[in-house]
Formats: C-alpha cells, sequence, structure tokens
C-alpha cells in the first residue's frame, strides 16, 4: 500500500550523508538526512505506523517530532501496540471541566480506559560550559577522526578558552595518520589541555574511509562516562507521581506508560521498589528468624496508606528504534485502583498482587509479537 503524502513522517528523497550524528543536531534532522540503511529502516516503520494515526492528530506529530522526537517515538509505539491489540484508540480526548488531555482514550468492545505516555530519562544533560567545548571541537576539519571525550574537568565555573582548546587538539590531531593507528583502541594516543580553568583527554578514533568523505570535520562519537549513586527508584517515583497529578477521577481504568531510558540499564527489584514499597529485611537474635517487608514509601503505598488510586497500573519499557526485537513490556498493576483492570483485557505481561500478597506474573506477548500481528 503506497504513502499518502499527508501521513508520512519522512519524506521519500535522496540522502546521501554516511557520517555519525552531529552533536548539537537533533534526532529527528539525522534520522532526515543519514543514508544508513538500518535509520532507513526506522524511517520506514515510523510512517508505517502513522498511516494509521488520525490525520487531523497527525499533524501535531509530524511538527512535534522535531523536536520532541523520543517522546514522539513512544506515543506511536504505545498507539500502535493497542493498536495491534485490537484496540480503537482517540488520541487527546477532551476531558469535562479540564483542559489537560491524556494522550489516549482507547476502547475495546465493552473495555475503556485512558493511556498516558512519558519517557524519562537518566542521561545527564551537558551545561552550557559543556555545550560550548563540544560545540567548538566539532569545528576542527580533520576528516579522518572522530573524538572520544576520555574525561573532562571544569576546574573553577569559568568559560575556558575554546579557541585555544581548539587549536592545541587540532595540531595534534593532524600530525596522526588515521590509517596508522591500527585497530586496538588501547594503543591510541591521548590528546590533553590542562589549564587552570579546564582538563580535558581525548582518543583519537579513526573514522571507517568511507566516512571521511561525507563530512570535513571532526565527529564526537562519546562523551566522559557518568558516575551515581544510589539506583533508579526514586526517578520511576517522580515520573509517576508528576503524571498522575495531572488527573481528577477519570471516571475509567488509567495507565501510565513510562519509557525508561538510562546509561546504568533498568533492573525490575526498582521497579517493584518505586511501585510496591523499598524491601527490607530485619533479624531477631532470640528467636534467630529473618522478617522481610515493604516500607510505606511506594507510588501505590504512601506513609498514610494507599495513594495513586487513580492510576490502575503502571506499563513499563525500554524502548528505542533499535531494540524493538528484543526489549520488553510489562504492566504492573495497582493493588489499590479504584478502577482494576482485569488479566484478560490486555495481552501483554502483567504482574499482580496475588490474594495471598504475592506479586504474581501472568505472561503475554511482547513487542516484537504484537508488532508482528
Amino acid at each position: 500500500m503506497p504513502f499518502l503524502v499527508t501521513s508520512m513522517i519522512f519524506e521519500n528523497k535522496d540522502r546521501s550523508y554516511l557520517g555519525y550524528q552531529d552533536y548539537f543536531e537533533s534526532d529527528f534532522e539525522f534520522y532526515d538526512r543519514t543514508s544508513n540503511p538500518e535509520f532507513s529502516i526506522v524511517r520506514q516503520m515510523i510512517n508505517n505506523w502513522a498511516q494509521s494515526y488520525p490525520e487531523k492528530d497527525l499533524i501535531s506529530i509530524r511538527q512535534r517530532i522535531k523536536n520532541e522526537f523520543s517522546a514522539v517515538f513512544y506515543e506511536l509505539i504505545i498507539y500502535t501496540i493497542f493498536k495491534k491489540l485490537g484496540f480503537s484508540l482517540e488520541p487527546h480526548p477532551n476531558l469535562n471541566d479540564t483542559d489537560t488531555k491524556p494522550d489516549f482514550f482507547a476502547t475495546k468492545n465493552d473495555f475503556e480506559l485512558f493511556i498516558e505516555a512519558k519517557i524519562t530519562s537518566e542521561y545527564k544533560k551537558s551545561n552550557q560550559i559543556e555545550t560550548s567545548i563540544y560545540q567548538s571541537l566539532t569545528k576542527i576539519r580533520n576528516s579522518g577522526f572522530m573524538l572520544l571525550i576520555e574525561s573532562l574537568e571544569l576546574k573553577n565555573g569559568k568559560q575556558p578558552p575554546l579557541k585555544k582548546i581548539r587549536q592545541t587538539i587540532e595540531k595534534e590531531l593532524n600530525k596522526l595518520d588515521p590509517d596508522g593507528l591500527g585497530s586496538d583502541l588501547d594503543k591510541y594516543p591521548k590528546l590533553k589541555y590542562s589549564d587552570q580553568s579546564i582538563e580535558i583527554e581525548i582518543i583519537p578514533c579513526p573514522k571507517k574511509p568511507d566516512y571521511r568523505k561525507s563530512n570535513e570535520f571532526v565527529s564526537i562519537e562519546s562523551y566522559p562516562i557518568q558516575t551515581r549513586w544510589g539506583g533508579s527508584t526514586s526517578t520511576f517515583k517522580r515520573a509517576i507521581f508528576k503524571k498522575s497529578g495531572k488527573y481528577k477521577d477519570l471516571g475509567k481504568p488509567l495507565i501510565i506508560a513510562l519509557n525508561f531510558i538510562s546509561p546504568w540499564g533498568m533492573y525490575e527489584n526498582e521497579i517493584i521498589d518505586a511501585l510496591f514499597g523499598s524491601f527490607k529485611t530485619t533479624f531477631n537474635f532470640r528467636n534467630n528468624e529473618a522478617y522481610h517487608f515493604r516500607l510505606k514509601d511506594a507510588v501505590f503505598n504512601g506513609p498514610n496508606g494507599p495513594q495513586c488510586t487513580r492510576i490502575s497500573g503502571v506499563i513499563i519499557t525500554s524502548v528505542n528504534p533499535f531494540n524493538l526485537h528484543n526489549t520488553n513490556i510489562l504492566l504492573y498493576h495497582n493493588p489499590y485502583a479504584k478502577y482494576p483492570i482485569k488479566l484478560d483485557s490486555l495481552l501483554i505481561p502483567q504482574k499482580f498482587v496475588a490474594e495471598n500478597g504475592i506479586l504474581t506474573f501472568n505472561d503475554g506477548l511482547s513487542i516484537d509479537e504484537i508488532l508482528k500481528k
């Protein structure tokens, strides 16, 4: 079936760029100009999803995706998943007595629910000084290398001399032959610059020969490794609480679909702690027995007991355009929901609190299986 021009997110046009994404280039801009085959597959996939999206709402999608690629991509995949599960969906339905609109109103036979889609990311955003440094480095004229930023330390919070940094790194880089460094990254030289305001260390990595023709400037391939203390439990809580506070009683089930993006991965014990309470163990030395329990510090159960009862469940995913074939989707039921969802209403994997108080798994279709329907 040919695409209707009005339903296309990405135009059918000639693309020749084989290089890497620029630091200041939006995801949409890069996806739209690259000719790499894997991105062509993503463009076609998104255009396919858009074909079934209501035309009046697609206008907004086409506008927003240029600056909110990840958020709009997630809305499209949630729409597509429920569509393939047999639901009819209305994007951004009007509600009485409020201007706030959930992302979708979904219906299937007698089952009706609202869906709110959200992405939350633990990737650190560069501050203004870091951004100016990276922007300056991408002006180095050398088509043979991409840069791996090994470390960056801002010593006093003042703006470092960008031109001097760039000229120093460029001078050292131009002494290197991209074809003479071999393939052992550990043996690559490190380019350094240091003064009273900054210390930066960069590893020059040769571009593949085909990529050298497409851009006469260096590209930045990676940035300093991020570190953190603690886990992601608080990130989950903040994201869900923020969404739960948007709506009054909708009179029907509400599912929050949360796409979690993190350099440290996603761990189910942190999700369960966020939704049901932090897991604790105490030990009674009198009888040598351990007691396990959960604190009342969760989304579904707070210090004063059950809360967020308007949320019927939370869908957790960690999807991106390239992992749909092997990533998971899981719906966690709120045991205190005012409008509970029956297990057989959705054919996706689910976890619920059984009558014995045990969190129980109910199997279902994977994202890959749903998209192939």
